[in-house]
């Protein structure tokens, strides 16, 4: 499809956030997730192991997907179609990706205190994701929101540090280490916020009110540039994460 901002579609910009998970639906592979469903709620916790990708979803309406680690997991997705929030929390030892995608009106909680080798990704209305832990030097955080607000909060470790929004503000705190870039996006006249007492490899800010206050360390350049500057400069599944929220077949959602 064609957006104003950019060409793709829903399935395939999506399918580059999670390529490596497969949708289980908790099967039997997954035993080691064991969840509980109610009306409002579907809760999968594992504190063993997990030799599969696993997906949580929630279709019901306004109910939430919560998915919580603290064993060993090779990947792990909370996904809401309904209305409610997805949450994915991850205590223990991750080797691939972590995510948590709220696709109508719902808030993305991403939460990282463990150790992990991939993305890690908050995508909503509103999108927060919060690192302590230890992320590979090939992993990255990314907070996409459509319509809301994104916020990054790192004092962990990791390669790359995104946020962007659509419409609302874009606030980063990083008191830890980005080995590369920490850009913060609004393309809807909010605020871009970075705060940074930590290590960056560089800043990209783009927004209405582009606002660095640094009192850590920068290997690179700071740059204050348009957002279709910005996005070209940071990695290109950054920039597939927002153009997932443009696509015409995946209307933004609403509040």
């Amino acid at each position: 499809m064609q957006s104003s901002k950019g060409v793709c579609t829903a399935a395939v910009c999506w399918a580059s956030i999670i390529a490596a998970f497969v949708v289980l639906e908790n099967s039997p592979a997954s035993a080691q997730f064991a969840c509980r469903t109610t009306a409002t709620d579907i809760a999968c916790n594992n504190a063993g192991t997990v030799t599969s990708q696993f997906v949580n979803t929630a279709n019901g309406t306004n109910q939430n997907a919560t998915t919580t680690n603290s064993g060993t997991a090779n990947g792990f997705l909370s996904l809401m179609t309904g209305g409610g929030n997805a949450t994915a929390i991850n205590s223990g030892a991750n080797s691939t990706d972590i995510a948590a995608r709220a696709m109508a009106r719902g808030t993305a909680t991403v939460i990282n205190s463990g150790s992990s080798s991939g993305l890690i990704t908050g995508d909503g209305v509103d999108a927060t994701v919060i690192n302590s832990g230890s992320n590979s030097s090939t992993g990255r955080i990314d907070a996409i929101a459509n319509g809301g607000n994104a916020v990054v909060i790192n004092s962990g470790h990791n390669a790359a540090i995104s946020a962007v929004s659509e419409d609302g503000n874009v606030t980063i705190n990083n008191s830890g280490v980005s080995l590369g870039p920490i850009a913060a996006t609004t393309f809807g006249g909010g605020n871009a916020t970075v705060v940074n007492s930590g290590r960056a490899g560089a800043f990209l800010l783009a927004g209405n009110n582009a606002t660095l206050i640094n009192s850590g360390n920068a290997s690179g350049v700071t740059m204050q540039a348009g957002a279709a500057v910005l996005w070209s400069l940071i990695p290109a599944a950054s920039a597939q994460l927002l153009r997932l929220r443009q696509s015409s077949s995946n209307p933004a959602p609403t509040r």
